[in-house]
C-alpha cells in the first residue's frame, strides 16, 4: 500500500465517530443529580453518569389527567432509587410518560430494576391502585421476582396482588438486553390497570441504570464542517514542497499554476 493510501486511512477517523466501549451508570444518587417539577405535570432529573464515562444525562417526566411527583427514597429495598408518583385523584385516563437519554447518545446493553410493581389486593379487589407498566423504547425482557405478585406479558407489566411494602423486594421487575439491542433512550408508561377503582395514589420506581456501550449519535450537520476542516489539516500534512533549490526558472513564470507542489506517494 502506498504511503498516500495509508496516510488517507490513517485520517478517515475523522469522518468516524467513536465508539465508548466501556460501562456507564445512571446513579440517582450521585451529587450531580438535580430534581425539577414544572408545577405538577411535567419534571425533569438531570445530571452526569458515573462509572467509566461522565457525561450529562436527561430524564423528562410527564403526565397528563393527573399530577405528578418525584423523589429519592428507599423502593423495593434499594436505597436510593428515583421515585415517580402518581398522586391521589386519578382517572381511567391518567398516564405517566417517563423518558431517559443520554444526549448525542445510543445505548447498547441496558438493564435497570423497576420496584414497587404491586396491586392494593388486600383492600378488596384494587379499590386503591393496580399499577399497569408498558415498556415504549428500550430492552423488553422482564422478569418479575415474584410472579405472583406482578404479571410479565411482553412489554407490558401489571401488578395483581402484593400492596408491597417500601423494604420488600416482591414488586421488583429485573429489565436486560438479551441481545445487545442499541436503542436511544428508555420510554415507559405508567397509569392505572384495568381494575383499578383509583382510591389513592400510586408509586413506582428505577434502579440505577447500567449501560454496556455508548455509541455516538449521528452527528448533527456542524460537526461534519468540524470532521471536515480536520480531514483537510490531514491532506495539507501530506502535501510537501520542494525545496526551493528544485524550483525553476520557467517553474516560476508559469503565473497561477505552481510546479513547486507534489504529494508524496
Amino acid at each position: 500500500m502506498k504511503r498516500f493510501d495509508l496516510f488517507l486511512l490513517a485520517c478517515s477517523g475523522a469522518l468516524s465517530p467513536p465508539v465508548a466501549r466501556a460501562t456507564t451508570i445512571i446513579n440517582w444518587s450521585d451529587p450531580s443529580v438535580v430534581i425539577t417539577m414544572t408545577g405538577t405535570t411535567s419534571g425533569t432529573v438531570t445530571g452526569k453518569t458515573t462509572g467509566d464515562h461522565v457525561v450529562p444525562f436527561l430524564v423528562n417526566v410527564t403526565i397528563v389527567n393527573g399530577a405528578e411527583d418525584i423523589s429519592r427514597s428507599i423502593l423495593g429495598n434499594y436505597a436510593t432509587p428515583l421515585n415517580l408518583d402518581i398522586q391521589a385523584g386519578r382517572t381511567s385516563t391518567t398516564l405517566m410518560t417517563t423518558t431517559i437519554s443520554i444526549p448525542g447518545y445510543n445505548l447498547q446493553g441496558v438493564s435497570y430494576t423497576l420496584f414497587d410493581v404491586d396491586a392494593s389486593d388486600n383492600k378488596a379487589p384494587y379499590t386503591s391502585w393496580q399499577d399497569k407498566i408498558m415498556i415504549l423504547e428500550g430492552p423488553m425482557v422482564a422478569a418479575a421476582l415474584d410472579p405472583t405478585t406482578v404479571t410479565v406479558s411482553g412489554s407490558t407489566l401489571l401488578g395483581k396482588k402484593g400492596n408491597v411494602g417500601n423494604t420488600s423486594t416482591n414488586g421488583n421487575v429485573n429489565i436486560s438486553d438479551v441481545s445487545s439491542l442499541v436503542v436511544p433512550r428508555i420510554k415507559v408508561t405508567f397509569g392505572p390497570g384495568p381494575n383499578d377503582q383509583f382510591g389513592n395514589n400510586q408509586r413506582f420506581g428505577f434502579s440505577n441504570i447500567t449501560i454496556q456501550q455508548l455509541n455516538l449519535a449521528v452527528p448533527e450537520p456542524e460537526t461534519y464542517i468540524y470532521t471536515g476542516i480536520g480531514l483537510a489539516a490531514c491532506l495539507v500534512g501530506g502535501v510537501r514542497r520542494r525545496p526551493p533549490a528544485e524550483a525553476t526558472a520557467s517553474d516560476s513564470a508559469k503565473v497561477g499554476k505552481p510546479s513547486n507542489v507534489s504529494f508524496t506517494g
